[in-house]
């Protein structure tokens, strides 16, 4: 038997019991055999009593037990034996057996393999998942759509100690605050209506002892914030309609595409959670940060869908200096769009028509954007612009935070990942001066030209 058997007789003598009990309970036979149990293993209750799944502590470690008493036709007792089994094997076991049973792709499939660049942004963000797997602290991800937060999840998953375990994704956002409490913490029968009869496990519950992805964490109700806190800090929950408390034990992974520093200040996350989720930080930066990538995406991309094109070096550059604002979803949507054409040669006038429309003709011609057309489309890069305008003429430099506040009380939401790649825009356009460290940015002389020529323009 896999279990450990161990006999005692009706005087609570160990008489017998097998190789897998003293590897069990760190006890050999000899030291056993003949010895009274009470003395030798006062955890395990040999009596008339009949015990099932009882969890006990021998020898520091975590023990399944059942006791079965034997019984005389007369009901004379005659001894009884223990069924023992080492819980965290038990556990491990019945996780592997959920993962084939349930078969609902609660598997991590990404590893830090599959997470490509050459930059330094994306190598610094493959660095802190090998430095964070192995803890089992909680990691918040932060970044826009699309930069791939969840590929991030499931590489810290894969390379920490659960990754033969459960890996469970819930989208906070795709649920109303009802259905995603029942979804979370599960349901006992006749909960609600429409509830199953038989009751229904949690999706906390189907994590335990795995790793739990939130996705869209910035976007879970108010209301289910409390008790997400409470399960963090206590451990446990009840099912919705239950009275019996459950332990859970996994490590929590969440992310968002928001602030959640702008959405304390709303009233719209809670800070107490805020802090317990952002132990381990982790930004994952946009494609317009890190255009280096951009090729290597493309290759790779196009080698998975098999497509048989190159790409013209004219081109290339042109998609390097696209801004990319739906990131890496976007870029693959692209690739997948070239493939489609069934062409061997990719021209600027190939491309998907809402970025070739965001070519202008300079960009055929020396491979930049028309600073005009960018930068009027762009009403981020108008914002700032004005800001560090106001504070030039206050003889100020501003830094990020700064410039977000005030953005904030232009009635405009910018954060400070947004002021970034905004200053980034208005420098490459030489409209705008940065100061290395904390010094703080400047709109240039360029930069006050513009503006003043965009004020007679609307003016007329």
């Amino acid at each position: 038997m896999d279990k450990g058997v161990i006999y005692a007789n009706k005087d609570n003598i160990i008489v017998s019991c097998n190789g897998n009990a003293e590897n069990i309970v760190r006890i050999n036979k000899i030291d056993m055999l003949g010895k009274a149990a009470n003395k030798i293993l006062p955890e395990i209750d040999f009596s008339d009593k009949q015990i099932k799944d009882k969890l006990v502590k021998i020898n520091g470690k975590y023990i399944s037990l059942s006791c079965y008493p034997i019984l005389e036709k007369d009901g004379k007792y005659n001894g009884s034996y223990a069924i023992i089994e080492d819980f965290q094997s038990k556990e491990d076991a019945q996780n592997k057996l959920r993962l084939q049973l349930m078969n609902k792709g609660h598997v991590a499939k990404y590893t830090i393999d599959q997470i490509l660049g050459n930059s330094s942004e994306i190598e610094e963000v493959r660095n802190l998942i090998k430095r964070m797997a192995k803890s089992k602290a909680s990691v918040l991800i932060t970044g826009e759509s699309g930069t791939g937060k969840e590929l991030v999840a499931q590489a810290i998953h894969n390379l920490s100690n659960n990754k033969d375990k459960h890996f469970v994704a819930v989208n906070c956002a795709s649920f109303n605050p009802s259905l995603l409490e029942s979804e979370l913490f599960g349901y006992e029968a006749g909960a609600f209506t429409g509830a199953s009869k038989s009751g229904k496990k949690g999706i906390f519950e189907m994590a335990n002892n795995g790793t739990l992805f939130l996705d869209e964490i910035g976007e879970m109700p108010i209301e289910l914030q409390a008790k997400l806190l409470r399960v963090i800090e206590e451990r446990e929950i009840m099912r919705v309609g239950g009275s019996e408390v459950i332990k859970v034990d996994m490590r929590i992974i969440a992310a968002t595409n928001l602030d959640l520093e702008e959405q304390i200040q709303k009233g719209l996350f809670r800070k107490d959670l805020y802090y317990r989720l952002n132990v381990l930080p982790i930004y994952v930066p946009p494609l317009r940060d890190r255009k280096e990538d951009i090729e290597v995406l493309i290759e790779y991309f196009k080698n998975s869908m098999h497509g048989n094109f190159v790409i013209t070096k004219e081109t290339m550059n042109a998609l390097k200096e696209y801004n990319w604002d739906g990131n890496i979803r976007e870029l693959i949507n692209c690739v997948r769009y070239l493939d489609n054409l069934e062409k061997s040669k990719i021209e600027i006038d190939d491309l998907p028509h809402h970025i070739r429309r965001r070519i202008s003709n300079e960009v055929r011609r020396d491979l930049k954007f028309d600073q005009l057309d960018e930068i009027l489309e762009d009403e981020k890069c108008l914002v700032v612009l004005e800001i560090l305008h106001e504070a030039f003429l206050n003889r100020e430099k501003l830094g990020r935070k700064t410039i977000s506040q005030k953005a904030y009380n232009k009635r405009f939401n910018l954060s400070e990942y947004d002021v970034k790649s905004v200053l980034k825009k208005l420098s490459y356009y030489e409209l705008t001066n940065s100061s290395r460290g904390r010094g703080g940015s400047v709109i240039s002389p360029k930069g006050i030209e513009f503006l003043e020529a965009l004020k007679k323009l609307n003016a007329n």
